[in-house]
């Protein structure tokens, strides 16, 4: 399986890629805390993981959707009732995704 990883450059956390059930989902460890948990992007096959310089986003690429429902603004077939020909084929290829992050 596939497995990337990334520091936050402020804080003592690892943020990381890991299979559960034949996905590949994001997680974190504090390494401080000893506190870990899992990213919730709503996202599937998550690859490639970054964190920015200031640390509050992360970066990552992904293939797919939960929601089959879900469509990008700028997808051309956002008509459609499901994202099986776009945001949620896994078959058309990566896409990048961006989630805010907040420390506590």
């Amino acid at each position: 399986r596939f497995t990337s990883y990334t520091w936050h450059p402020e804080v003592n956390i690892l943020f990381y890629v890991t299979n559960v059930n034949s996905e590949d989902i994001i997680r974190y460890y504090n390494v401080d805390s000893k506190i870990s948990g899992t990213v919730e992007t709503g996202t599937l096959s998550n690859r490639y993981i970054s964190v920015s310089p200031k640390g509050n986003y992360l970066l990552f690429t992904f293939s797919g959707y939960k929601d089959n429902s879900f469509h990008f603004i700028n997808c051309e077939n956002k008509g459609d009732n499901t994202n099986v020909n776009c945001c949620g084929n896994k078959s058309t290829g990566h896409k990048i995704g961006v989630a805010k992050l907040e420390i506590q």
